[in-house]
């Protein structure tokens, strides 16, 4: 009875005094934040990508339709779209993420690309993560793209989400440093659509977690098109800004 007694009065002081919750971006506790767990002083300095926006690569855009970078690359999705730039302390948040296990944030981050997707209009059929290969997965433990497809796909009624349709079949170097072109030869045939039939006459959306120069989701893209798919959407969390 006294045990009982105790954690009633532990849940009444909850109420009452409700302790502290860590903000999923600063770190810092707080006694207040909103509805994706962002403290109000992180929330209000987010740096949001605002339109316009370009519609290829969908970062900000000063004037026009397409920006430089996408005239020059050439992609082969049909567009693109980040919720964030990459800086901090949004950066920090991916790498806790990617890195450190810090699993539970895709939930809030799945429901910030959602929005975005559902700003944009886009109408798709399944969604697909960017794959890992497996000496990185087992290294890792986990794929962070895959985490934020089945919220995504979950939040959206439901999605199916293919996540073995699309597969690295090569173990490539690091690309941190690397510029467009040293990406894309680095990730040469690094793709493979093994079950076609998945993927076949289906419009995709295709998840990861930071858009760079665009060469990572091009080779996916490319491969998904080559097996079949209709056409290729992309959705980051971030993206890196180049001036």
């Amino acid at each position: 009875m006294e045990f009982r007694v105790g954690k009633f009065l532990k849940y009444m002081l909850d109420i009452i005094y409700p302790r502290s919750a860590v903000c999923i971006a600063c770190g810092r506790e707080c006694k207040t934040y909103n509805r994706y767990g962002f403290c109000f002083a992180c929330y209000e300095n987010l740096p949001f990508i605002r339109p316009p926006h370009c519609c290829v690569c969908g970062r900000h855009i000063e004037g026009g339709e397409i920006c430089r970078l996408c005239v020059e690359a050439n992609h082969v999705f049909t567009s693109a779209l980040s919720v964030f730039e990459y800086n901090m302390p949004i950066s920090d948040m991916v790498k806790r993420f990617k890195y450190r296990s810090f699993t539970h944030l895709a939930e809030p981050m799945a429901m910030l690309m959602v929005e975005a997707i559902e700003l944009r209009g886009w109408s798709f059929d399944a969604v697909v993560p960017v794959p890992l290969h497996t000496k990185r997965l087992s290294l890792r433990g986990y794929n962070q793209a895959e985490y934020l497809a089945h919220s995504i796909g979950k939040m959206m009624g439901g999605k199916e989400v293919l996540g073995t349709a699309l597969m690295r079949i090569r173990n490539t170097p690091s690309q941190i440093g690397m510029d467009r072109a040293e990406r894309m030869w680095n990730l040469y045939n690094a793709f493979e659509v093994r079950q076609e039939d998945l993927v076949k006459d289906k419009t995709i959306l295709l998840i990861d977690d930071v858009f760079t120069t665009g060469s990572t989701v091009d080779h996916c893209s490319s491969a998904l098109l080559e097996a079949g798919a209709r056409e290729v959407y992309v959705a980051t969390f971030a993206t890196t800004i180049y001036h």
